[in-house]
């Protein structure tokens, strides 16, 4: 899923490490999850493995992130301002 040379895809994997550990989650927790070995996530995060996908859709649903976001082609939610009840 990274693309050589630059651009917004080569960041596919450091947006995935990013938005993991923002959210807290260990490779290991992802792996068990993604039914599959630690070693084989963190060539996920390194760039040196590619995903089908399938396994793009699950990292994205137990994230709870977009595709897009995922592979930099959006940029991340920004939380509200203050906390306040912005639906009025």
């Amino acid at each position: 899923m990274t693309k050589k040379g630059g651009g917004k895809l080569s960041n596919f994997n450091e947006n995935l490490k990013r938005i993991r550990t923002e959210k807290k989650i260990t490779q290991a927790s992802m792996a068990k999850a993604l039914k599959i070995q630690q070693p084989n996530y963190g060539l996920y995060e390194q760039g040196k493995r590619e995903m089908t996908v399938s396994r793009l859709k699950e990292i994205c649903q137990i994230l709870h992130v977009s595709a897009d976001e995922l592979l930099g082609l959006k940029d991340p939610p920004s939380p509200p301002e203050g906390g306040e009840d912005q639906t009025r």
